[in-house]
This record gives C-alpha cells, sequence and structure tokens, in this order.
C-alpha cells in the first residue's frame, strides 16, 4: 500500500508540475512566497528528522526515532505539508478545474499516507498517540 500511494503521489506532482506555468510560478511574489515556504517547511522535516529515519515510504525504518525537535515541535508531517504548499503554488500558476482535480487527488493521497505512517508509527513508538494529541497534523495549531 505504502509503495502504491508513493508512486500515485509522484505521478500527481508530476502531473501538477507539467500543467503549471513556471514563468508566473517564479515571477509573481505571491506565488513565490508559497513556493520557497513550502521547500523550506520540507526542507527543515528533513534536516530534523535525520537520515536514520528518513524514507519516502510511509513505513518507519528499522532505526526510526521519533521527532519531536525544530519543525516536528509544531507539525507531525513537515515534508508533506512543503510538498502540498509546493503543489498549490503549482496550481495556482495555471489555475483550472482540471488542475484543481489533480491537487485534490495529489492532497489526497498525501493525507492518506500521512496517516497510513502514523498507524505504523504508533505501532512501533508507544509515544506516538502522546505526540499526535499534543502537535497538529499539517498547520500549526489548526490541523
Amino acid at each position: 500500500m505504502g509503495v502504491v500511494l508513493l508512486v500515485l503521489q509522484v505521478i500527481l506532482f508530476f502531473v501538477l508540475f507539467l500543467m503549471s506555468n513556471l514563468y508566473l510560478l517564479l515571477s509573481v511574489p505571491i506565488l513565490l512566497l508559497v513556493l520557497f515556504l513550502g521547500l523550506a517547511i520540507g526542507g527543515m522535516g528533513i534536516m530534523h528528522i535525520g537520515k536514520a529515519s528518513y524514507s519516502p515510504f510511509p513505513n518507519p525504518t528499522k532505526k526510526n526515532s521519533l521527532s519531536r525537535r525544530g519543525i516536528y515541535k509544531y507539525i507531525r508531517h513537515p515534508m508533506y505539508a512543503g510538498l502540498m504548499l509546493v503543489g498549490l503554488a503549482l496550481l495556482l500558476s495555471r489555475f483550472s478545474p482540471l488542475a484543481l482535480v489533480f491537487f485534490l487527488l495529489f492532497a489526497s493521497a498525501t493525507f492518506v499516507k500521512a496517516k497510513l505512517e502514523e498507524t505504523l508509527m504508533e505501532r512501533m513508538h508507544p509515544k506516538y498517540r502522546d505526540y499526535k494529541r499534543q502537535v497538529k497534523m499539517f498547520i500549526p495549531y489548526l490541523f
């Protein structure tokens, strides 16, 4: 299931990329802001999770640890949140109903992948349930 979700996520992101307008993406200030915010949040997630815990798959690695430092103090899935912000910037650079459908499919696949990862993390780390109660999934203090 995790491999299918990853492949689906990559394909949908790639389609969003192909449908985008890179000139507008890189020249309109609000789009640049959303793009760089997404890259920064995702980058902080990679930086604070550590090599032993990083995997593009939702299955935790054998040497996985529960990270609660850096951006993980504020959101549980910064890499997914960052990807969705970059996807949003791509969508907004050339908005169309079809692009919106692909973005919603991409966001849904990312959400399902995050929920699967959480189920697997709970099995590996008993303290993950407390972490879930204390820290929001994608948007600090909201969601």
